[in-house]
């Protein structure tokens, strides 16, 4: 049966929307020479399957009878009774999806259409117009050729998945043709999902003041090195890194007569500790949002030989008053990252971690030091009570004493926390083979770490005197570690390299800020028009007894909404601040209300123009210091 050549105008309708909702896909499509082992082959039931014969026997993609009535089993067998963002673990010709479509489209808040072969959807792509689902704003397609890739996909779905869940749809053709690409996909996802609540949570409270954070940050950004680029610079050093646990000042007379031998990261709380002992690091990760986060250089100059290492969410005076080269590590997390790793790139996208010594292993494991030494990664507090953080660092408080088996510690006032606090505790093995206890944030910080550790190939040795155990490093004592060392070598040189490959900005970089203006000026209005008509539409409610979503103007708003929701630019600068809107909208009731939801409308509405207005200048002033720079 010639079924694809019956069916091309269905693949060409199809083909022309996926190039302005998936172009890399559409481009990849373009290019793709089908394979001569598939074979469309008619059911009794009208409905085609595919036999695939690139094997010993040939394996059928659907029931070779009726692969529709086949999908619709499937679909039953679910018990799909709320919303949900639907991932389906291959797609196959669609069948599934068309049933779950077919039944339950209310309760579809999004779909992640995950394939590992891209000859299978160019035959689903013949079957039917899959318009709708090509068209909707929610819809993820991701074709990759690793299972990591499509994080990236899934992430830019978070709104919906906190605000209605997630269901999982495999399809059992693929998953038996690629086992080990699906169950790496579930792999990845789990981690994820774990994340997420908690970033959820983050941008829910931090959304706007990130957003803002990393528009500020776009000059000194394309001013930096990338750390993508510096793969193995340090291949087989020697580095100490240093975080701020209270137990960090046990280690630093021991490290003194050690400095010029060794590479030293130090993280931004512990970077005036060190300089108070003397020892001034070779690098300072600073990743933290808030302007607290300033009070850890504050009275400290740029050394020209310390290199800073910073994220987009860090606090901008920070990297804006740095006199000195900068690493900028960048990650895929948000709209406004993978714009400016396409305008100002490449440095490299790397996964954001939960905590600044997260950052700073990534950059030391990247830059390829080996062994890497863990000094102040406490992850704990002491039983006996004490600080939060080393001596000398600047928002350390007073913990008291905290009884065997306790779920709550009390935490003095300090300067900048004018009350004292309690904080939930979790008990985890301490490094001394006895349990300690530790916050339930500092215990998923602990988790990540050991994460990391276990997916880097490097041989990390904690040297942290007392706190928790991170697993995969191997507890060991400082002077042990220095002593087992060649350290005649010193340690090699990054600051002139940093300088002497620095990129000039181009007019280009200028010109894609104005880009984003200028469409956000029509958001702007578009935005005021959608405020209107849903102020208009809820009066209605209260004076009609004509549906309201019958009235013409909710088209019109609806269109607006989606409007604003898929226009990149709005992504590139309000992404995460508008987060928390965004999630209460994709929140789903079962039976919502009309009048509840245009009142999402209405939130939606008003919190762009607010955004809006407020961004511009944000914008406008980095677009100014880009264009001031060399």
């Amino acid at each position: 049966m010639a079924f694809s050549d019956l069916q091309t105008g269905f693949y060409q309708q199809n083909f022309a929307i996926l190039q302005k909702t998936h172009p890399d896909l559409a481009a990849r499509l373009h290019s793709l020479v089908p394979t001569s082992c598939y074979a469309w082959v008619e059911t009794p039931a009208g409905c085609p399957t595919l036999e695939i014969n690139c094997g010993k026997s040939p394996v059928f993609l659907h029931s070779r009878h009726d692969p529709l009535r086949e999908a619709q089993r499937e679909i039953q067998t679910l018990t799909i009774n709320s919303p949900s963002v639907f991932v389906f673990l291959g797609i196959g010709l669609g069948y599934t999806l068309e049933a779950l479509c077919a039944s339950s489209s209310p309760l579809i808040t999004g779909l992640l259409l995950i394939e590992r072969n891209l000859d299978f959807f160019y035959h689903l792509l013949h079957r039917r117009d899959w318009t709708p689902i090509l068209q909707n704003p929610c819809t993820r397609i991701v074709i990759p050729d690793r299972a990591v890739d499509i994080i990236p996909e899934i992430h830019s779905l978070l709104p919906q998945i906190m605000g209605s869940g997630l269901r999982f749809i495999d399809h059992r053709a693929s998953n038996q043709i690629y086992a080990d690409f699906y169950t790496g996909c579930v792999e990845c996802l789990r981690p994820f999902l774990q994340q997420a609540a908690a970033e959820s949570e983050f941008l829910v409270q931090f959304g706007r003041l990130i957003q803002r954070n990393a528009i500020l940050n776009l000059p000194a950004m394309c001013a930096s090195h990338g750390l993508g680029p510096l793969r193995d610079y340090f291949k087989n050093q020697p580095a100490v890194l240093a975080a701020a646990g209270p137990s960090l000042t046990h280690n630093l007379d021991e490290l003194k007569p050690y400095r010029d031998h060794l590479l030293v990261f130090s993280v931004d709380t512990a970077y005036p500790v060190l300089q108070q002992h003397g020892i001034m690091p070779d690098f300072v990760a600073a990743t933290d949002a808030s302007e607290l986060n300033e009070l850890h250089f504050k009275g400290i100059e740029s050394h020209p030989d310390v290199v800073l290492i910073f994220e987009s969410d860090v606090y901008p005076s920070i990297p804006r008053s740095w006199a000195a080269p900068m690493i900028f590590v960048n990650s895929e997390k948000a709209a406004i990252n993978r714009w400016i790793e396409k305008i100002g790139g490449p440095f490299g996208c790397f996964e954001q971690g939960l905590s600044v010594a997260h950052t700073l292993f990534t950059a030391a494991s990247w830059l390829g030091c080996n062994p890497i030494i863990l000094i102040g990664h406490d992850f704990a507090y002491s039983k006996k009570g004490g600080k939060t953080h080393a001596n000398g660092t600047a928002l350390n408080r007073t913990i008291q004493k905290i009884a065997a088996n306790d779920t709550e510690a009390t935490i003095e006032k300090s300067v900048f926390h004018p009350n004292p606090s309690k904080e939930k505790l979790t008990w985890v093995l301490g490094v001394r083979g006895d349990l300690v206890p530790t916050s339930k944030p500092l215990s998923v910080m602990l988790s990540k770490f050991a994460e990391l550790i276990h997916r880097s190939p490097q041989t990390v040795f904690d040297a942290t005197e007392d706190g928790a155990l991170i697993d995969g490093t191997i507890p060991t004592k400082f002077q042990s570690i220095l002593a087992s060392l060649d350290l005649h070598t010193p340690p090699s040189k990054i600051v002139k390299f940093l300088v002497d490959h620095q990129d000039p900005q181009d007019q280009s970089r200028v010109d894609s800020f104005q880009n984003v203006l200028d469409s956000l000026e029509i958001a702007k209005e578009n935005a005021r028009k959608g405020l209107a008509l849903t102020q208009e539409l809820i009066a209605y409610h209260g004076q009609s007894t004509e549906p309201v979503n019958q009235n013409p103007n909710w088209k019109k708003i609806e269109d607006l909404f989606w409007e604003l929701y898929r226009n990149p630019e709005i992504q590139i600068s309000l992404e995460q601040a508008l987060f928390p809107s965004l999630f209460m909208f994709i929140k789903q009731e079962t039976n919502e209300s009309t009048l509840n939801r245009l009142k999402k409308y209405q939130t939606v509405f008003q919190s762009s123009l607010d955004l809006i207005l407020e961004f511009i200048p944000y914008l406008k002033e980095s677009q100014s210091a880009l264009s001031k720079c060399p």
